[in-house]
């Protein structure tokens, strides 16, 4: 559903669908979540506290979907983590927008500026 890269404290997750809807959104967060899980506790522990969604394959996202990274929002702040979104759609992106919840995920142009934005401000 994913592909995943660690830099730093921060995990880049780039979904590979294009259509993220309710089922595939859980099951987004839940393979995310594992994959922090394991980089805390893993042969390799690094310590990963921010996330940094790349949806340069994304085309649609539903609002169970927002629900489900709000969801996810909501658990990586309690361990003083951060979510950024980068390469959305002008789709994705007015949804954010929309909801304003763009003011929440900060949508950036470029990986390494979300990894900034997330590392600078977590």
């Amino acid at each position: 559903l994913a592909t995943y890269d660690r830099l730093g404290q921060t995990l880049v997750a780039t979904p590979t669908v294009a259509t993220l809807s309710g089922p595939d959104a859980a099951e987004l967060a839940s393979q995310t979540c594992e994959q922090i899980h394991e980089a805390h506790h893993g042969p390799e522990a690094t310590g990963v506290r921010h996330i940094v969604l790349d949806l340069q394959n994304v085309q649609y996202m539903d609002s169970m979907c927002v629900g489900v990274l709000v969801e996810l929002l909501t658990t990586l702040k309690e361990a003083g983590g951060r979510i950024a979104l980068v390469n959305a759609s002008s789709n994705v992106e007015y949804l954010f927008k929309l909801t304003r919840l763009d003011r929440v995920f900060p949508i950036c142009r470029d990986v390494m500026k979300a990894i900034e934005v997330v590392e600078r401000e977590g």
